[in-house]
């Protein structure tokens, strides 16, 4: 680790050994004939000057005349600025992430930005024919939830959009506030859905899955999606432990969430307005990225494509039949109990099988250690540990057996139950942004990780 290179074949106890012996190096190289290990000996006899190099690199000096400065090696805070470019420059995601707040950006100001209301069908129509002329459009879509948001929900608890925005250009976007709007919910919805719809239209989102799923309680399919900043993050850093819109946008298109005006405007209205915007900025930048990493195919043709399907997916749930589950964890508590009548008698006592520590106690007692400890010190219980002495006696074997049951009724057959929605079906979460490998991951249950043995 140090580069030091010692004394080849000699490691650190058998160090201990030499000097303890003969009190010192020198010593111990003049009486090398004295060693009894054989390979300690031939390594002080052919390696007499390695070995006083590696002492000299080794020893801490304290007769050197050295001029002290003790404010010059303050600690002093960090060049931030100088830092975030140092760390953006050589690709370092974390700290760049951690240093976002040096980079220089310009802040964004209410002032800066043309943000409206459309309130009214005359509005609206207005709106829709600039979308014509228009290269992309982003759309931001919120329900009880800000649009910017990172974090994934299950299609099957998606509320209905009840405020959408839009955004053609850098500093701009258009509010559609569904519940206010002149003529009525439906009217606005009716105008919208022609355009969402439309595929000639291209657009813009963060997280396509959310956005198709909030649409779809107002009947709107969303079509035409060249860009969803929160796919093209993923495939161009799938390291990161977070996507949230202001995040990207500050890190990409250098442009701040700009502050909620004084009046006019709700916290609901001003947050999507500023996520379209956002969005806007944000896919251009994050677009050219993946060109310029040949990520487009996969892009394109795999994780936009796919949004939509892990939407139905999560919208249709899986069957399960509760009658068999409860079967099932019948049928396994009552395995584990004749586990645990053999368990004490092969122990001598009874104890808590599910306690690593009372484990390795009643293992220890029969003198069936295999001599790993764990971080704290205690017997180690872990499954290596008991498929080792499983090889010789029985107790380990049967707590394996008895560990593997009684995950499966308490993570699984007792669980799952409790996750049916009142259609029957279990709806997880699939995640399409969380393995960096590029899988997909469940959660909210795991039903990826259901063993199909034991």
């Amino acid at each position: 680790i140090d580069n030091i290179p010692g004394a080849p074949g000699i490691g650190a106890k058998g160090a201990v050994q030499i000097i303890t012996q003969f009190g010192s190096i020198d010593n111990a190289l003049e009486r090398w004939e004295e060693v009894k290990h054989k390979t300690y000996r031939e390594s002080l006899h052919n390696n007499p000057d390695l070995i006083r190099q590696s002492r000299e690199l080794a020893r801490i000096r304290l007769d050197l005349d050295v001029e002290l400065d003790l404010d010059h090696i303050k600690a002093r805070p960090p060049d931030r600025a100088a830092a975030y470019e140092l760390f953006k420059e050589l690709e370092f995601a974390a700290l760049t992430r951690e240093f976002a707040d040096g980079a220089s950006k310009p802040a964004a100001a209410s002032e800066s930005v043309q943000y409206e209301l459309i309130d009214s069908r005359a509005g609206l129509d207005r709106l829709i024919k600039t979308f014509w002329d228009a290269e992309s459009v982003a759309v931001a879509v919120a329900d009880s939830t800000p649009a910017e948001t990172d974090a994934e929900q299950c299609a099957f608890d998606y509320e209905a959009a009840s405020v959408l925005a839009f955004s053609t250009g850098p500093g701009t976007a258009a509010v559609v506030d569904l519940d206010k709007f002149a003529e009525g919910r439906n009217a606005a919805t009716a105008a919208l859905r022609e355009v969402l719809s439309n595929g000639l239209i291209e657009k813009s989102v963060h997280d396509l899955k959310r956005a198709i799923g909030l649409l779809s309680g107002l009947d709107i399919t969303l079509e035409g999606v060249k860009d969803d900043t929160f796919l093209a993050a993923y495939l161009i850093d799938p390291n990161r432990s977070k996507y949230e819109l202001g995040d990207l946008a500050r890190e990409a298109a250098e442009v701040e969430k700009t502050a909620k005006p004084a009046n006019g405007w709700t916290d609901a209205q001003w947050d999507t307005a500023v996520a379209a915007d956002l969005t806007a900025q944000t896919a251009r930048v994050l677009h050219q990225r993946i060109l310029e990493k040949k990520l487009e195919t996969i892009y394109t043709e795999m994780e936009l494509p796919l949004a939509p399907l892990l939407f139905r997916m999560e919208q249709a749930g899986l069957k399960v039949d509760r009658a068999t589950l409860s079967d099932l964890s019948n049928f396994l508590g009552m395995e584990l109990k004749k586990l645990t009548v053999k368990i004490y008698e092969l122990a001598g006592r009874e104890f808590n099988i599910g306690s690593p520590k009372q484990v390795g106690e009643v293992l220890s007692e029969l003198e069936m250690t295999s001599g790993r400890k764990t971080s704290t010190g205690r017997i180690s219980t872990s499954k290596a540990v008991l498929e080792e002495l499983a090889q010789t006696y029985d107790l380990p074997r049967l707590i394996i057996d008895y560990r593997e049951l009684d995950k499966l009724k308490s993570v699984y057959t007792d669980a799952l139950p409790n996750q049916i929605a009142a259609d029957g079906r279990i709806h997880c979460l699939l995640n399409q942004t969380v393995a960096a490998t590029g899988r997909l991951s469940s959660s909210e249950p795991n039903l990826q990780n259901i063993p199909i043995r034991t």
